[in-house]
């Protein structure tokens, strides 16, 4: 019995056996080297490790290999921006291999400002995209704060100007003054 390696690999075991006729043979291993696999014998089997059994011929086989192909995963980008108002925690530009998820950011506001929600809709500060399969790029929107300023007089007197206005943060509201009625006085 003759074992014998195309490129691509070798035979670990004895590659020439003498054995009598019915009796079985060592057993062999075709193995690949590094960026190869193991394809098939010759005579069509399929399994690397092989004992011919029950001898009653002549055998010679050659272990076949080919170039191991290695299945090469997409990768894609996640980003992650944030617009005036706020800044984002965590990794702001993430690479991830298709399928994946990345890891978690969370959009911050600045003082005055408040989270409103990511470009793409999504309202939780902190998010996780999972099962990535596409590049993704994606904006926290952060927005001034706003109060709401409401002036009312009491007895005796009326205001002039807007007496409900709606003040974003750090702005200031426009002038309103309190006017006494005849017989009154302003205190405070």
């Amino acid at each position: 019995m003759t074992y014998s390696a195309k490129e691509g690999g070798y035979i670990d075991g004895e590659t020439t056996q003498k054995v009598e006729s019915g009796k079985d043979g060592l057993t062999v291993v075709a193995v690949p080297y590094d960026g190869y696999e193991f394809v098939k014998w010759s005579d069509g089997r399929t399994e690397a490790t092989r004992q011919d059994i029950n001898i009653t011929a002549d055998i010679s086989v050659t272990a076949e290999f080919k170039v191991k192909i290695e299945e090469q995963t997409k990768e894609y980008t996640v980003t992650y921006k944030a617009n005036e108002g706020g800044t984002i925690t965590g990794n702001v530009n993430q690479t991830v291999k298709e399928g994946e998820n990345g890891t978690e950011v969370t959009a911050v506001p600045d003082d005055g400002y408040e989270f409103v929600k990511w470009s793409d809709g999504v309202t939780e500060a902190t998010r996780q995209d999972r099962n990535v399969i596409k590049d993704i790029v994606v904006k926290a929107i952060f927005e001034k704060q706003t109060y709401k300023l409401t002036y009312v007089a009491s007895n005796g007197g009326y205001l002039l100007g807007n007496a409900n206005q709606m003040v974003a943060y750090g702005e200031n509201g426009t002038k309103v003054m309190a006017i006494p009625n005849d017989g009154y006085r302003f205190v405070k």
